[in-house]
């Protein structure tokens, strides 16, 4: 008996590695690569399947005008559509009326935020330069300056736009400025941005090295990478991920010692630096357009290996609306009462 659930659970096993191996990839392509799905006005995102059951994207992020967003239906395989932005616009954006602002402010076509000490919902009412805070009094919450350096924190959004929170501490630490080694939460909240390698492993901050090719084989399932702690190498394993242009290639994340990484790493601590104290504290990782492509290639590597040009557009436009969303877009809809 003892024998035939054994035989039964190396079978199971071998049906489930199978599986995996046999998965294939989406394809995530422009549709004007193919005259055949030349998307109608309005559709910015068409899915279908060929006879081998692999799933096809056709994108034109071109279809959306700048006061639309197109919702990124790739993780859920449908169709979408551009659909008109509203209520988005925070302090200094452009505005027709008082209902475009957070605030429900708009003078001379420019929204404006809630100023220092005047109550408040969420952070997005503020004008740049402040959060919306708990005064400490149960449900009154009121715009208050960002917190500067060593400061205490509960969230990055309540540190200067150059600052994250560092939760261990719960003080405000510059982005990208804790070296290897550096202890850092690793819960729900955990913020590799504050790591000089843009990484961390096991609760620390770490400098990563692939220890595979980074097109993974035919049966390969997991790439092998290692770091250090005190000097002692560690190893671990990452899972291969689809190419977007071939339905059975995978390939290996980019390790934080390869030198673009490393070059990317170095223009982002320039952003962080320069000109993001300039946006509201909920905007801080939208990135320039360049600076955002650098990030995709960079750290979605193996999803933007290859692919065509719009694909990087379309995922770094600011007409695009994730179904589950980017970092920045997460810190849009935080409100935290405290």
């Amino acid at each position: 008996m003892n024998s035939l659930i054994l035989n039964l659970f190396i079978i199971g096993c071998f049906q489930l590695i199978s599986f995996i191996l046999s998965e294939k990839c989406p394809i995530k392509r422009c549709s004007s690569v193919d005259d055949d799905y030349n998307l109608p006005d309005k559709q910015c995102i068409f899915y279908h399947q060929d006879a081998n059951q692999v799933d096809y994207f056709e994108i034109d992020h071109t279809k959306c005008s700048s006061n639309e967003i197109c919702q990124n239906t790739l993780n859920i395989n449908q169709n979408s559509t551009c659909t008109f932005r509203q209520g988005t616009a925070l302090d200094r954006s452009p505005c027709i009326s008082s209902d475009n602002c957070y605030s429900n402010i708009c003078k001379d076509n420019k929204c404006e935020g809630l100023g220092e000490g005047v109550s408040c919902l969420i952070n997005s009412q503020c004008k740049v330069g402040l959060f919306c805070n708990s005064t400490g009094v149960e449900f009154e919450r009121k715009c208050v300056k960002q917190a500067e350096k060593d400061s205490y924190c509960k969230n990055d959004l309540q540190c200067k736009n150059n600052y994250g929170c560092n939760m261990l501490t719960k003080s405000c630490v510059p982005y990208l400025s804790l070296p290897d080694d550096s202890p850092i939460y690793t819960g729900d909240t955990a913020n590799t941005l504050l790591c000089e390698s843009r990484f961390a492993r096991n609760g620390v901050c770490a400098s990563t090295y692939l220890l595979s090719n980074d097109e993974c084989g035919t049966d390969q399932v997991d790439c092998d990478y290692s770091y250090k702690i005190n000097d002692k190498n560690i190893t671990f394993k990452m899972p291969c991920e689809c190419s977007p242009i071939d339905p059975v290639k995978k390939y290996c994340r980019m390790p934080s010692t390869h030198t673009q990484y490393k070059e990317f790493v170095k223009s982002l601590k320039q952003w962080f630096i320069g000109k993001v104290n300039n946006e509201h504290t909920i905007t801080r990782f939208n990135y320039p357009k360049e600076l955002r492509e650098r990030e995709l290639s960079t750290v979605e590597y193996p999803k933007f290996r290859g692919a065509d040009a719009c694909l990087l557009k379309f995922y770094s436009s600011a007409k695009i609306l994730q179904v589950f969303g980017f970092i920045g877009v997460l810190f849009l809809l935080i409100v935290v009462y405290v």
